[in-house]
């Protein structure tokens, strides 16, 4: 797991850590795993941790066929945390 936290964008919640190591791909499909360092393999921080896979497995399932635009008016529609102008 993580200890970063999502902030509240425009467009909806965002991982800043992860937006920036992906933001490389524009609108483009993210095709393979990435790594923070170009040049090496892929880290897979979370091998042992099964409760991470279980989540992220879950997550890709019910929301991996979604356009990014999709997601975002998921997270905007009325009632969500990022419809609040707080």
């Amino acid at each position: 797991m993580t200890t970063e936290g999502p902030e509240i964008w425009k467009h909806g919640p965002v991982f800043d850590s992860l937006y920036h190591a992906f933001k490389v791909f524009g609108r483009k499909p993210i095709t393979a795993p990435q790594s923070s360092n170009p040049f090496a393999a892929p880290e897979n921080v979370d091998q042992d941790d099964e409760n991470t896979r279980n989540l992220v497995t879950w997550i890709w399932g019910r929301y991996g066929h979604l356009s990014g635009f999709a997601l975002s008016d998921l997270t905007h529609k009325d009632g969500t945390k990022a419809s609040c102008r707080c």
